[in-house]
């Protein structure tokens, strides 16, 4: 039994004292609309799967769900433009993967 407990400490001694984080947006812009996709009125998200890497930037992107052929650069290139806090483990910053939302209004309203 106390082989046990010894064990049980061991364990809990070695569970991360700092808990994990997401990575958090702290600068973004708004998506360029095409003429196409704005004579047709569209609106809407794509999605845009990526890495943000441990300094906060956008890698790897690549759309995993489309609106509108003609917004599918505009959203990967406005993508590529945010920046985020890193997420962290155990307090150091860490890569993940995310997926980012760029939504295209008509009448938006600038941040």
């Amino acid at each position: 039994m106390t082989s046990v407990i010894a064990l049980l400490l061991m364990l809990a001694d070695s569970i991360p004292s700092h808990p994990t984080t997401a990575a958090v947006p702290v600068y973004r812009t708004d998506p360029q609309y095409t003429p196409e996709a704005r004579a047709a009125g569209i609106e809407g998200e794509v999605w845009i799967s990526a890495k943000i890497d441990e300094k906060g930037v956008p890698t790897e992107l690549k759309v995993v769900r489309s609106l509108h052929p003609t917004l599918d650069g505009p959203a990967l290139a406005t993508a590529a433009q945010w920046r985020f806090k890193p997420a962290t483990r155990d307090g150091a910053a860490i890569a993940v993967q995310a997926t980012i939302a760029i939504s295209f209004r008509l009448n938006a309203v600038r941040r």
